[in-house]
Order: structure tokens, then sequence, then C-alpha cells
């Protein structure tokens, strides 16, 4: 069972994560989708813009060529700056690169260091209140696909993922299932064999 909460509204179902208690009523912190599995309910942030972080991995789009570095979309509200100097070769308009976020400034505006630029592949965009489950603890769940489908795969923290060779197509379904069923326990063993029925 899946339902749109609100934020403020009542929690009747038994669901943790995105919550908090006034007396001995549970409400929604976030507009999101409450997620129902075996009695056990889970809140999961709608589908919204990367907020940057320091340290936080990313996979970002050029959208300008400037003097001394590149602006880059980095699926947020705001804009991220890479320096030519940061990066491991010369970038174009629409060029797809990964990077680092090295700070902020005043206005949550990130620059970016450790840049590497994509070539090929395809980039598939998901919520990136998700990304750690794509991961998995210990990278276990990433390993997998990857074992799974012979493809190189990059995660990044903004919600969007790199994939090259293989068998992209399963890759690519494997983690839209992930993001789907993200509330729900057990979830490397059911990809596992959801990516195993597929290779038959």
């Amino acid at each position: 069972m899946k339902k749109i909460v609100l934020p403020g509204q009542e929690i009747e179902e038994k669901a943790n994560g995105n919550t908090y208690k006034e007396k001995s009523e549970k409400y929604s912190k976030i507009h999101g989708m409450l997620y129902k599995n075996n009695g056990k309910g889970k809140i999961i942030p709608m589908k919204t813009k990367y907020i940057p972080k320091p340290r936080d991995k990313v996979i970002g789009v050029i959208t300008s060529v400037k003097y001394g570095g590149y602006v880059i979309d980095i699926n947020s509200p705001y804009t991220a700056f890479l320096s030519e100097d940061e990066t491991d070769n010369e970038c174009e308009l629409k060029d797809l690169v990964s990077a680092e976020i090295s700070g902020v400034d005043e206005v949550n505006d990130p620059n970016l260091e450790n840049g590497r630029k994509f070539y090929g592949g395809t980039m598939l965009e998901i919520n990136p209140a998700v990304t750690e489950r794509v991961i998995g603890k210990n990278a276990s769940m990433i390993k997998l696909i990857k074992e799974k489908t012979g493809s190189k795969i990059f995660v990044g923290s903004n919600g969007r993922v790199w994939i090259k060779g293989g068998e992209p197509e399963k890759a690519e379904k494997a983690i839209q299932k992930i993001e789907n069923q993200a509330h729900e326990t057990g979830l490397t063993e059911k990809i596992e064999k959801y990516l195993e029925k597929e290779s038959d």
C-alpha cells in the first residue's frame, strides 16, 4: 500500500523515518510517499532537487563554458562551478562529468573538484533520497548489479546514475526497481533474484 502524505499530516500507520510525535500522535515531517509493507511503514520524500553537501560525489552536465572553468547543472536549485584545473580533460557544452563537492558558498552554490569526464554511456535520474539504497551497505547492492550486468556504473549523490557497457538496460531496470521498492526489507535478495531471472 502507498499514499501521498503532507507535512503535518497525522500518520495512523506504524511508520519510521521522516515523522515526529506530539503527545501520543505521529505526524509526517515532509511531503512524501508513505509505503506500508507487512505492517510497517516508511515515508520516502517525493522526488525533489538535490541539496549539495561537502564531500558528496555528483554527476553534472556542463551548461556553460567560462574563462577558467565550467558552470554545471547538478540536479539542484544551486549552480555548481568546476575549475578547469580540477578536470582530467578539457570539456565542452553538454558534456557529462563526475566531481566531488569541495564546499558551498554563502548562498549554497557548490564548488567542485576532482572532475572526470564521462565518455559514452547513458545517464539515469532517480530520487536523490534513494541513492544510498542503490549503493547499498558497504556498496553491496551496486556491486551486485555490476556483477550481474557487466556494466560500469557510477552513482551520484544527486540522484544521477551513469551506466556504460555490459547490459545497460538490465542495470537500469534493476536501479528503477530499487527506487520503487526502497521502502522494502530484504531488497538486495529481491534484486539478486530479479537479475538472475532476467539472465535466464
